[in-house]
């Protein structure tokens, strides 16, 4: 399995809070987000429907190809 880190996805400035998120709770690679990092990300002040959605997607998008 290939180690993509969560910095090298997340490069434009809509994914600012969510490298910040990852960077408090210890992640540093795609493989070691969950659904449930995902959810506590979508309580953040600051982070709406359309902001968690992107960042899924993403995220879901890179790990269904690997």
């Amino acid at each position: 399995m290939i180690a993509i880190t969560i910095e090298s996805i997340c490069t434009c400035g809509g994914f600012n809070s969510f490298r910040d998120y990852c960077q408090e709770n210890g992640l540093t690679y795609l493989s070691e987000v969950t659904d449930e990092h995902l959810m506590a990300y979508r309580q953040r002040k600051g982070v709406g429907s359309m902001k968690y959605r992107i960042v899924k997607e993403q995220i879901e998008s890179y790990q269904k190809a690997l």
